[in-house]
């Protein structure tokens, strides 16, 4: 059972991703985080939020991302769903690789995949799944 729980639902719109990004730090500025921890929580939920509109939606208002983030005492955890196809992690660009450094976009997944504790994808890739541990748990 969660201590804190934050659920909801948005077009895929640049205006409802800034939305998100408020109700998100809204609800982590209540759970005693960690400044760090709590914008690491923003900046990838976020990321995880406009890949699904982007990629996933494809920018389509019609289509929504859905959004759960839990909190207890032993995390913080993320879940993002979007209406498009998913994708595979192995068909995604190394955003290190030398071809790619200087690309405006690709390295989402990237932060993702090493800056959470844990890192899943989800019903073919249209979900993804992020843990945070919190400290001293």
């Amino acid at each position: 059972m969660p201590d804190a729980l934050l659920q909801f639902s948005l077009p895929s719109t640049h205006e409802s991703l800034e939305d998100a990004v408020e109700k998100m730090q809204a609800f982590l500025e209540g759970l005693e985080l960690s400044e760090s921890l709590a914008y690491i929580v923003t900046l990838l939920a976020s990321e995880a939020i406009t890949n699904g509109m982007a990629h996933g939606n494809k920018w389509e208002a019609i289509r929504t991302v859905d959004v759960r983030i839990e909190a207890t005492d032993a995390a913080i955890e993320c879940c993002v769903s979007d209406q498009g196809d998913g994708f595979r992690l192995d068909n995604i660009d190394n955003p290190l690789d030398p071809d790619n450094l200087l690309q405006s976009s690709g390295r989402g997944l990237y932060f993702m995949r090493t800056m959470a504790d844990e890192f899943h994808t989800e019903n073919s890739g249209s979900r993804i799944r992020l843990r945070f541990n919190r400290p001293g748990s």
